[in-house]
């Protein structure tokens, strides 16, 4: 058992005097396909080696009493109220507590204890971790016999109130995830397809630019939501069938051009080229081909800085500074954007040129990124600890 699962069940321990369950709830990673889920797209996320750590346990009370070990703070919530929603990290218990109560499912007190070596705004999805992992253990502890994809859908709407309208692309990678795979996802139809996220000539390595990005509210990632809305709608007014980005070909969009603002088009024209970029990067898996992948992310990250809009100076410096490197294959921007991580596709051993980038980045910026290695994990799961 790792020292921060020990340092979770013994605050546990301490706070509540009895023994919990423990479970792991993984982060996650983009490899390609952004902005997609929302516009009904598909995408190849994988799960992280990084998570957050819950111990929890029912009890025959009507409170939720939830401890955060990384801020050393408490929260308390009474089943079936409204809740004040701060700012906060305990937001997102009481968002979830709400819809849970909205939707009828009947369910006993709980005490948990929370913490995990997840960076919080680094865009590999700390809030669907969070989310997600309560839920798992809500609904294993209770037997409410929810599915994975039932359990999606509650975290998904946990953000929307909390004011992110997310598609659910965090909470599928968060739950569906598997050892040494990537996940497939196909938003339309819900579809998962387990795809290797592994070559023998590259590995994956993140680079944290330290430049969080707060995506609820009212956000520039709601707005390119609303913008790719303004595509389907215009479309849709004479073809009813178009209900999202995904019922609109490339051909469609090019003739409804001056219909729409030059915004819109460059948003709905990423978002196309993405979905593209999906099979282009499952082919080069395929073919393990490293170099027709890292072009991919290329491609990727210079559209999202150019069509999207939602990079930043920052994250441009830090890829540019990678492609100086011959040792690595291809980058970009990985989540929901304007800050976060980059994820890097390396030849093996090549640690040393992602340690130049991160130097000549700080040179540049004044900020001290932050490394971290990464492989493709399981998804949230129950630890047995012996």
């Amino acid at each position: 058992m790792s020292s921060l699962v020990s340092r979770v069940q013994e605050r546990f321990q301490e706070i509540y005097d009895t023994t919990p369950l423990l479970y792991k709830a993984s982060g996650r990673v983009n490899i390609i396909g952004e902005h997609t889920d929302y516009n009904l797209g598909l995408s190849l996320p994988f799960a992280v080696d990084r998570a957050i750590y819950y111990a929890a346990k029912m009890s025959d009370s009507q409170l939720v009493r939830v401890y955060s070990l990384d801020k050393a703070e408490q929260a308390e919530f009474r089943i079936g109220e409204s809740y004040n929603l701060p700012n906060h990290w305990s937001s997102y218990f009481g968002a979830l507590l709400e819809v849970i109560r909205d939707k009828g499912l009947n369910i006993k007190g709980m005490d948990l204890v929370f913490g995990g070596d997840l960076p919080i705004g680094a865009g590999l999805s700390s809030s669907a971790a969070l989310c997600c992992g309560f839920m798992y253990a809500l609904n294993e502890q209770n037997e409410l016999g929810l599915s994975k994809e039932e359990m999606a859908k509650i975290a998904q709407l946990t953000e929307h109130r909390i004011g992110l309208m997310c598609g659910l692309l965090d909470q599928y990678s968060v739950l569906f995830g598997e050892e040494d795979h990537a996940l497939q996802v196909d938003f339309q139809s819900l579809e998962v397809q387990v795809q290797p996220a592994a070559l023998e000539d590259g590995e994956w390595i993140l680079i944290n630019s330290r430049v969080e990005h707060n995506l609820a509210g009212d956000s520039p990632y709601n707005a390119r939501r609303e913008s790719c809305q303004r595509v389907v709608d215009t479309v849709a007014a004479d073809h009813p069938h178009v209900r999202s980005l995904r019922d609109i070909t490339p051909e469609q969009l090019q003739a409804y051009q001056p219909q729409l603002s030059e915004v819109d088009f460059r948003r709905a024209s990423f978002v196309m080229g993405e979905n593209r970029r999906v099979h282009e990067v499952v082919e080069s898996f395929a073919q393990k081909d490293a170099a027709r992948l890292g072009a991919s992310l290329y491609q990727s990250q210079d559209e999202q800085r150019e069509l999207y809009e939602i990079t930043t100076s920052e994250i441009d410096t830090l890829v540019d500074f990678v492609k100086e490197e011959a040792a690595v294959w291809g980058a970009r921007q990985t989540g929901g954007g304007f800050g976060g991580c980059v994820i890097c596709l390396v030849k093996p051993g090549n640690l040393k040129a992602i340690e130049r980038v991160v130097e000549k980045y700080k040179v540049a910026t004044g900020i001290q990124a932050e490394i971290y290695p990464v492989k493709a994990s399981q998804g949230i799961r129950r630890l047995h600890v012996v």
